[in-house]
């Protein structure tokens, strides 16, 4: 009977210690999946928290490429409109310049007229009502300006200019031409007249002589 008992115990207490080892199995089979699950929730958590980062540091960076960009555009809007600004404003000038020369121009044309009208009316009444004195006048004329082109061939020094026309001029004539045009342009000689032409004029005899 006792013997009964004690296998009956050692049978319950064997029985007991493989529950018990059991248990401990699952209990640390659980620690080890628990830790395996924080691990992962961990990994998990640093993952979104290093994105949540990154997709702050690119609003952050958008917003600041957007307010260079708003900031670009205005600079440039007020470019723009400077420029625009500027040109309507020679644009103006330009017009206005144009407008007062077309009138200084026609202006001028107008008083032309008036003084080629006015000289037209009085050489017309001047030819008619006194042609002697017109022909006297004439010859006078040719006088005066004979004396004027002598004296200005005389004059001196002249400028370059002058004297390149003058080169140009004589040198396209021959040896004997240029020495008589020279003589004549400088007074030394004159053309001798004929004494009947109508148009000699007697005023020059003195000259001749």
């Amino acid at each position: 009977m006792v013997a009964a008992l004690e296998q009956e115990a050692k049978e319950k207490a064997a029985a007991l210690e493989q529950e018990a080892e059991a248990k401990a199995i699952r209990i640390e089979e659980a620690v080890k999946a628990s830790k395996a699950l924080n691990a992962e929730l961990e990994r998990k958590q640093r993952y979104l928290f290093e994105t949540r980062l990154q997709l702050e540091a690119a609003e952050k960076e958008k917003a600041a490429n957007a307010a260079e960009a708003k900031r670009v555009m205005k600079a440039e809007a007020i470019l723009v409109a400077a420029l625009e600004q500027e040109a309507k404003e020679k644009a103006a000038a330009l017009e206005q310049e144009a407008e007062a020369k077309a009138i200084e121009t026609r202006l001028q044309l107008e008083a032309a007229e008036r003084e080629n009208a006015a000289n037209a009316a009085e050489v017309e009444e001047t030819s008619t009502v006194m042609p002697k004195v017109e022909n006297e006048a004439t010859k006078e004329d040719k006088i005066q300006v004979r004396r004027a082109a002598i004296a200005n061939a005389r004059k001196q020094p002249k400028n370059k200019d002058e004297e390149k026309t003058l080169a140009d001029y004589y040198g396209a004539m021959d040896l004997e031409e240029r020495a008589f045009t020279i003589l004549y342009d400088l007074g030394m000689i004159e053309m001798s007249p004929d004494p009947d032409s109508p148009d000699y004029n007697h005023d020059l005899d003195d000259e001749f002589a």
